[in-house]
């Protein structure tokens, strides 16, 4: 009896940690430049340059780069880890469109996959993050580099 509890054990253990996937951090590109000139951009555009971290879901890490703003438009980069839901890390260059106070990631346009951006009273972003088949997740972000 002892050896079938242990043997149900071992199996139950090892299929959970199975199910469990490591979470790997969002790599970023090296070398990147942060647009230092402000004049011209508004107040509320000029807040969005920087480094922004955070996790969408609570889970899957994620960074917004916003390395330079030409209104209406930004570049930027956006980049996430991996969760149990994710397994492959990366980043992609964007270019987003400033949608009033907004700011809206074009993740992936053929899949019609964007992440739109908030700046809150506080100082931090609310990102939400949405695609077909009502999928949709929020982080919020804080600036690395401001």
């Amino acid at each position: 009896m002892r050896k079938l509890i242990l043997v149900s054990v071992l199996v139950i253990g090892g299929s959970l940690a199975a199910c469990q996937t490591a979470q790997q951090p969002a790599p970023l590109p090296e070398n990147l430049t942060i647009q230092s000139d402000t004049s011209g951009l508004s107040e509320s555009q000029a807040a969005f340059l920087g480094r922004w971290h955070g996790r969408w879901g609570g889970t899957l890490d994620g960074y917004l780069v916003v390395t330079q703003i030409t209104p209406p438009n930004a570049d930027v980069i956006y980049a996430w880890g991996t969760n149990r839901h994710v397994s492959e890390a990366g980043w992609v260059e964007r270019t987003a469109e400033f949608e009033g106070d907004k700011l809206v990631v074009p993740v992936n346009k053929e899949r019609n996959i964007k992440a739109v951006y908030e700046m809150k009273a506080n100082g931090n972003l609310k990102g939400v993050y949405t695609r077909p088949g009502n999928v949709r997740s929020e982080a919020t972000l804080v600036c690395e580099t401001c």
